[in-house]
């Protein structure tokens, strides 16, 4: 782990103390590749993975997105927190490795699919092209028909090319989601009801355009999800990266590091302006 992100890990932590959220929540965990073997914060090796899936089974407390947008709406949430288990961009790891291990514990997902990807295995997702670039493949669609087959995974549409989204006019960003939902229904034969942004990018503008398209949009960010305020469109979610090991995934769950994200976007921005 970098010394910048412990320092901004232990400063989100500090600042989350003050404000600690508890009682009846849901925390929507957002997950990409869980193979490890590149160096990018997105992609946990699989045995911490594992030990995160296993604790969370041993919670009791695992929810698929639909159960949990349910029991928000009614109010039964108990006075706990529960959690959501959702990943994007469909690499091929999650045939791999989560399904047989998602289904060994009966942990119910969501997956995002940016049907692109699956299209052009060569063009991976990812915001900065190296040479890790050529390790992050897709799954196949006949291995995504066998993902989608499981009664534990919910598929959700992420867009076509995994372009952002504000970006684009209205147009674009309209042909972007009608041929992703259009692929994943012709090929998978599911109606896409939830959807994620690229990278979590969005404005009122694309919020306008994909009014009362899906039951629900996913954020990236934001921190845990609380009855109060509830927002289909504008649900948050708790990215678990690669250098939170067990100790700082338990502060994602229990809503300490809600800030991170935000602190190291500032960080970077003014490591720019000085450089």
């Amino acid at each position: 782990m970098s010394r910048l992100r412990l320092l901004l890990k232990c400063l989100s932590w500090l600042l989350s103390s003050f404000s600690r959220r508890s009682g009846a929540q849901v925390v929507i965990l957002m997950y990409h590749r869980v193979t490890g073997d590149v160096g990018l914060e997105l992609d946990l090796p699989f045995f911490a993975f594992e030990a995160q899936m296993r604790w969370l089974a041993e919670s009791g407390a695992v929810l698929s997105l639909d159960h949990a947008m349910r029991r928000v709406a009614a109010g039964d949430l108990a006075g706990r927190t529960w959690y959501v288990i959702t990943f994007d961009d469909a690499y091929d790891d999650f045939h791999a490795h989560v399904l047989p291990l998602v289904k060994s514990l009966e942990l119910p997902v969501t997956l995002y699919v940016p049907t692109g990807f699956i299209d052009k295995p060569g063009k991976p997702p990812i915001s900065r092209e190296g040479r890790e670039a050529a390790r992050l493949k897709p799954v196949t669609w006949e291995q995504l028909e066998e993902i989608a087959a499981s009664p534990l995974v919910t598929i959700g549409g992420h867009t076509h090319s995994h372009r952002e989204m504000p970006s684009l006019n209205d147009a674009e960003v309209l042909a972007e989601v009608r041929r992703c939902d259009d692929a994943l229904a012709d090929r998978l034969g599911v109606t896409i009801r939830h959807f994620a942004y690229p990278r979590g990018v969005w404005n009122e503008r694309v919020e306008r355009l994909l009014a009362g398209r899906y039951e629900t949009i996913a954020l990236v960010g934001g921190g845990a999800l609380l009855p109060a305020e509830l927002d289909t469109q504008r649900l948050p979610r708790v990215p678990v990266q690669r250098s939170d090991g067990m100790r700082w995934f338990r502060a994602r769950l229990a809503g300490r590091l809600a800030l991170e994200e935000q602190l190291i976007r500032w960080a970077k921005r003014l490591r720019s302006r000085l450089a």
